[in-house]
């Protein structure tokens, strides 16, 4: 490949047009002259730039940085010669967002476009490597000669010596096997950890359902004696009776004026219920309960049918699918046939007298180009085709779950609306206040309820008390053994605050006993952890596996290192060797490319950070130019661009470093880009002066 003629409205550069020759050219332009402009738009032109690259402290992204200084659109124009063809290669803008759009590729002389060479890939097509490669191999700033791993570049020179497939990296295998570890235990995401945690939920249920169990045993326990202290107060206040018997003409007055309080009391309280039951309590909390869980489930409806609205607009429209790569391939082998067959059919006929003899072969030969090429297109549109038919269905499934969750929805309001029409007709059966909570409206019904309850008890055992005395003062004490051991209101106090006890612990056990219940079977969540435990070692064997795996994959990349490395270290060391002017004779790296040189006479090879700078740029030259012979296509070679690659050379350094530049130039095309005058001048003492242009 040569690059023949360019202009650009790119950067600095405004309408601005630069000629090139064959093998090797030094571009010589001031300071800010617009070298890394010209060095950075030939990238551009063949592989684009990147919209996706934001502002970072580490500079502006080229969309940004090489915006025309005019505010015009960013333009492109680049003449070469490929394949002994000539192309045009034009780039304008694209629109918002796209400051460089895809090219278009023409034959110089008839105009006519290129399908082939159309798409995004164009510069990969014509270079023969993708733009990793390219910008770690062709593409040398003086800035930064050195060389970081990439996977791109390691698959290059894998096929070196392997297959020539450049299908696998061994860092993908690498990162591939390390997120099947993650899958399988990574913090708290993993499958591992995630069987661990529902392990953990089961021993827990195990572990609550035993407390379960010896609580509920000790609350049996509680209610027994309970009812054993509720019969001794029950026994205290008998003998509370026979003695007060004994004292009944004393009492007998006290306890009519008693009587007739408590009367008069029960019956305000009567008038305050106003018809009000325990039943209308329970009813109003089961209303309002009802009504909050209804008002829940309808807000998580209404939830799942907007996620279920969004999931159906985020889908794709199954109109715009991708176009397959493989239409291009059908289109070419059928123009590929029709020209075989515009050349066969004249030479049967016998108009091209020279061709009868061959008009078999190529009448052949169009055949076997314009099947595959029917039956490519073929198929590309039929796998359009059920790409559009994946995506519609996936439309109408998901527009018949939004309309399910639709009706749901309906209904759970419905049932809303009928829950707090309950609600309310249930509250004007209570005589709630106006704005008053349900909740405690019931509480004060019930509270209502057991304080005329006591009235009323409290005013029947005084009457009684009262009609007992009068009526029978006679009356014989009932033949109790025993004394008392506490006042009457102490055994009362104490015989109602057991009896609440009593009732308390009766809810609690049947709460406690209905929550165990809900536990399930301990043996099926026995078992249950069990097969868990048996997941959980299997895990871990996976996970064993894949460290042997990891490890064995680390041996296998060490010995295809070790079948690379050689390779480019023979042919780095010999351009080092004549860089160094031979003063060092053998270069080694890793597979991390870590350097090391061994200098002449030396006995263990040194590491790079013992080198000066000038020889440390001269090494990573050394490397990136046998890098260029070894990864970059041999056949049509793509040029190499070389920006202030000797700033830190000196004069002899300089020199040499020319004369591996004008001997690698006999091979391919070479740009040089500097801001000094020097290499003219070594140049001319070199008889080559004619490389030599000012931008």
């Amino acid at each position: 490949m040569e690059l023949r003629k360019l202009k650009a409205v790119f950067g600095g550069l405004e309408g601005a047009e630069l000629e090139l020759s064959a093998g090797l050219n030094v571009l010589q332009s001031k300071n800010e002259g617009g070298k890394s402009t010209w060095s950075r738009l030939i990238r551009a032109m063949f592989y684009g730039i990147s919209t996706s690259e934001r502002v970072s402290k580490g500079g502006l992204p080229d969309k940004i940085r090489y915006l025309p200084w005019s505010g015009a659109p960013m333009q492109g124009r680049m003449e070469l010669r490929w394949r002994n063809e000539e192309l045009t290669i034009t780039r304008t803008a694209a629109g918002t967002g796209k400051p460089f759009g895809l090219p278009s590729v023409i034959y110089t002389d008839s105009g006519e476009h290129i399908p082939a060479l159309q798409g995004a890939d164009a510069g990969e097509k014509l270079l023969g490597v993708t733009e990793p490669v390219f910008r770690r191999s062709a593409y040398l700033s003086g800035n930064d000669l050195r060389i970081d791993p990439d996977r791109d570049l390691e698959k290059r020179l894998l096929s070196l010596v392997t297959s020539g497939e450049e299908l696998a990296s061994a860092r993908e295998a690498e990162e591939r096997l390390r997120r099947w570890q993650r899958k399988r235990r990574w913090r708290n995401a993993g499958t591992v950890p995630e069987m661990e945690r529902s392990l953990e939920e089961k021993e827990g249920a195990l572990r609550r359902i035993e407390e379960g169990t010896k609580r509920l045993a000790s609350l049996r326990l509680d209610r027994d004696r309970l009812e054993r202290q509720q019969e001794d107060l029950r026994l205290e206040l008998r003998l509370h009776k026979r003695d007060a018997l004994l004292a009944a003409r004393r009492r007998w007055a006290a306890a009519d004026q008693e009587a007739r309080e408590l009367t008069e009391r029960t019956e305000t309280l009567e008038r305050e219920r106003a018809g009000r039951s325990g039943e209308t309590a329970d009813d109003l909390r089961a209303a309002a309960l009802r009504y909050r869980e209804a008002e829940k489930d309808r807000a998580a409806m209404a939830s799942a049918l907007k996620e279920a609205g969004e999931e159906l607009a985020a889908l794709p429209d199954p109109e715009q699918i991708p176009r397959e790569p493989g239409r291009g391939l059908g289109i070419t082998l059928i123009l590929l046939g029709a020209l075989l067959c515009c050349a066969g059919v004249p030479a049967l006929l016998h108009v091209i007298p020279s061709l009868p003899g061959w008009a078999g072969y190529i009448l052949l030969a169009c055949v076997l180009l314009l099947i595959p090429g029917i039956l490519r297109l073929r198929s590309v549109g039929r796998h359009e085709e059920e790409m559009r038919q994946e995506r519609r269905l996936e439309i109408e499934r998901g527009s018949a779950r939004a309309a399910e969750l639709e009706r749901q929805l309906e209904a759970d309001e419905q049932e809303t609306a009928e829950c707090l029409a309950a609600l309310e007709e249930m509250k004007k059966t209570a005589l709630c206040a106006p704005g008053e909570d349900p909740m405690a409206a019931a509480d004060r019904i019930d509270d209502l309820l057991r304080e005329l309850e006591k009235t009323r008890s409290g005013a029947e055992t005084a009457r009684k008390v009262a009609d007992t005395l009068s009526a029978s003062l006679e009356e014989e004490p009932e033949d109790l053994e025993g004394e008392v051991t506490m006042s009457r209101e102490e055994a009362e106090r104490r015989l109602g605050e057991t009896e609440r006890a009593l009732r308390e612990t009766e809810r609690t056990l049947n709460r406690d006993e209905a929550v165990f219940n809900l536990l399930g079977d301990p043996l099926v969540l026995a078992s249950e952890a069990e097969d868990l435990r048996e997941r959980i070692r299997t895990g871990e064997g996976e996970l064993s596996a894949l460290d042997l795996a990891e490890q064995a994959l680390a041996d296998a990349g060490r010995q295809m290192q070790n079948r690379f490395a050689p390779l480019i270290g023979r042919e780095a060391g010999e351009m080092f060797k004549g860089l160094t002017g031979g003063r060092y004779t053998g270069l080694y790296f890793d597979r991390d490319l870590h350097f090391a040189v061994q200098r002449a006479g030396d006995l263990e090879p040194r590491a790079l950070e013992y080198l000066s700078e000038g020889t440390k740029n001269q090494l990573y030259l050394a490397v990136r130019l046998a890098i260029c012979r070894l990864a970059l296509p041999t056949e049509d070679p793509c040029p190499l661009i070389l920006d202030d690659v000797l700033l830190t050379f000196d004069d002899e350094r300089a020199r040499r470093a020319l004369e591996v530049l004008l001997e690698l130039g006999k091979e391919r095309q070479l740009l040089l880009f500097t801001c000094s005058g020097r290499e003219r001048e070594l140049l001319r003492d070199l008889g080559r002066e004619d490389v030599c242009r000012l931008l």
